[in-house]
């Protein structure tokens, strides 16, 4: 296995706070998992793991502070949502604000299905379907919304 990639090869020499935005199943979580994989400087701020979205702000401020950089990964629907974070980021001046959007085609979500132990499948798409009618995409980069 190749050693991880530092962030510093890559140019960047500060925090960034990155923001994740996608429904359910878009595959946030897996590309969260290989950035900190692969760049150890990077923490994943997941809900699912830590609990609610308070617990998650805590974890990206201690990440902040220790001079990490945070991979805020949850559905982050609207720009409300999107807000916490780039309120937190700014906490830090200088801190750059990325948001990725995943914009995973539909169909691709309809095939894939959850382990039955986390949540039943006609939940699942009730969630989903759900989301999909409240995700608003981020429009402008410079604003982060």
């Amino acid at each position: 296995m190749s050693e991880p990639t530092q962030i510093a090869d890559l140019g960047i020499d500060h925090s960034v706070v990155l923001i994740l935005v996608g429904l359910i199943a878009s595959g946030k979580s897996t590309f969260a998992e290989a950035l900190q994989l692969h760049f150890p400087q990077f923490r994943r701020c997941n809900q699912d793991e830590l609990g609610d979205r308070r617990c998650v702000e805590t974890a990206a401020r201690h990440s902040l502070q220790q001079g990490l950089s945070v991979c805020v990964d949850r559905t982050n629907a609207d720009a409300s949502q999107r807000a916490h974070w780039i309120n937190i980021a700014r906490e830090f001046p200088g801190t750059p604000i990325w948001v990725l959007f995943f914009d995973t085609p539909y169909y691709v979500h309809l095939r894939r299905t959850p382990p039955t132990t986390y949540v039943p499948h006609p939940l699942y798409l009730a969630a989903l379907a759900d989301q999909r009618r409240r995700i608003e995409p981020p429009h402008d980069p410079r604003r982060h919304n």
